[in-house]
């Protein structure tokens, strides 16, 4: 399902709930970003990573843990959550969005992936970079409304 025919308001899109985060040093030079989401918690994984200048960010939805998934008839609009939650993770652990090397996008119909790529291109593009990237169509999410989730992976050089 797309959003062509309906006017969107992107900088609201971008400001539905980012997860509130905590990045502890779990092992020497090891920094995990750890946040609200119960999925952490139930399945025991971190939002992301960070090892010397190599940062891993797990897969990322638009679910929230008051509301649920939002946008559940959108995969743009999820996309625009997802990239921006993405964008605060990295942040969070040290990094930006200028330190992606590598996309993967998995989507539940094919027939979205305009959408999703029309996203990641407002993403990076604005920044003036292209990032290697992968998408796919996949069966199924942890909820049926979910109709994206996007991983990436950077590396922070020293300035």
């Amino acid at each position: 399902m797309t959003d062509k025919q309906a006017p969107i308001d992107v900088e609201q899109i971008k400001s539905d709930h980012l997860p509130t985060g905590t990045v502890v040093e779990t092992l020497p030079g090891r920094f995990e970003l750890r946040t609200d989401n119960p999925w952490e918690e139930i399945c025991g994984h971190t939002r992301a990573v960070r090892r010397g200048p190599f940062v891993i960010i797990a897969g990322t939805t638009a679910s929230d843990v008051t509301k649920g998934v939002l946008h559940p008839t959108s995969t743009y609009n999820q996309a625009v959550v997802i990239f921006e939650r993405i964008k605060h993770a990295l942040t969070t652990i040290g990094a930006q969005l200028t330190d992606v090397v590598r996309v993967r996008m998995f989507i539940i119909d094919i027939a979205d992936q305009d959408e999703v790529c029309r996203a990641f291109k407002e993403t990076f593009h604005s920044y003036g970079i292209r990032v290697p990237a992968t998408l796919v169509q996949v069966s199924g999410f942890v909820h049926s409304d979910m109709r994206v989730e996007i991983e990436a992976d950077a590396i922070v050089m020293q300035q």
